[in-house]
């Protein structure tokens, strides 16, 4: 089959841009926070913002948005884990330093993997378990956490974000049925930006930015944002979830280089050799996929 025609390669691809998505989100968060917001803030503006124009996207292209009662529910249950795992994430952010909470999260390859092994929905693949730790071991070259002291509430955080995706990764298939990821994520949207306002009006402390940096990241971490949750899941539609989580072990790597870039955060040489491994790995593992491994069509954009 021809490369560019292959859809099993057009999903590793995608999945690729949305890790470059998210990485753009996650620093830009940090230009937002610098300026005077918070996790809280930045999490349910995004919410909000994703799911207006996910909507007015849909309308526009008359896609119908209503599903049937069980897709709705497990559409909506799918949301709560976004909005868990997402907060997780951030809130481990607050109490440890970025690379320390994003190498504990981004377990979630391995514990995806497991999960598929164990359930008999993925073959177990001496080749794919080797990758998969070669690429933590990069993961913690290219994020240089050997020098940093975890903290108990951060750790316990990152652990629930890396669950929290993990479930939400190994669920979302079935949620769909084979039908258009889109009104599936809007409604996760929707239950993601309710637990948020909820949050909100419990725990208070909504802050805007008060620098233009603050606003320039603010704004941007909308637009990142929006973009890498919706093509997310039409990569888990393309590739599966096993290789959509194994793909997106770039994302940490880009966000270490867009960190050297956007926020004069320094790089040393380990640290880009485990760029070199993790790259390797994701690579490898499309590489050497059995032959008679047949990659879903992608859905109708």
């Amino acid at each position: 089959m021809n490369f560019v025609k292959n859809s099993g390669w057009r999903g590793i691809g995608l999945a690729i841009i949305v890790a470059f998505g998210f990485s753009a989100t996650s620093v830009l968060s940090a230009l937002a926070y610098a300026g005077g917001t918070n996790a809280l803030s930045v999490l349910t503006i995004r919410s909000i913002f994703a799911l207006v124009i996910l909507l007015f996207i849909l309308r526009l292209k008359n896609v119908v948005t209503k599903l049937p009662p069980a897709r709705r529910n497990g559409a909506l249950a799918c949301g709560i884990l976004l909005a868990i795992y997402s907060y997780g994430l951030l809130g481990a952010i607050e109490y440890m330093p970025v690379a320390l909470a994003v190498i504990i999260f981004y377990t979630y390859p391995i514990l995806v993997a497991g999960v598929g092994w164990i359930s008999g929905r993925e073959p177990f693949r001496p080749e794919v378990a080797i990758a998969l730790s070669v690429a933590f071991l990069g993961l913690m070259l290219a994020l240089d956490v050997w020098e940093f002291q975890p903290h108990p509430i951060g750790v316990t955080l990152a652990i629930v974000a890396a669950v929290g995706l993990t479930i939400l990764l190994t669920v979302i298939e079935k949620v769909r049925s084979g039908n258009d990821s889109r009104p599936i994520t809007l409604h996760m949207l929707g239950a993601s930006t309710i637990v948020y306002l909820v949050g909100g009006g419990f725990f208070g402390d909504f802050l805007l930015p008060h620098t233009v940096p603050g606003w320039i990241g603010f704004i941007g971490t909308q637009i990142t944002f929006t973009f890498s949750i919706v093509c997310v899941f039409i990569a888990l539609s393309m590739i599966g979830p096993l290789r959509t989580s194994l793909t997106m072990n770039i994302e940490p790597v880009m966000t270490v280089a867009l960190g050297y870039l956007i926020l004069a955060e320094t790089l040393n040489g380990w640290q880009l050799l485990g760029f070199a491994i993790v790259i390797t790995a994701v690579v490898a593992v499309e590489l050497i996929k059995p032959k008679n491994v047949v990659t879903k069509s992608p859905p109708t954009a």
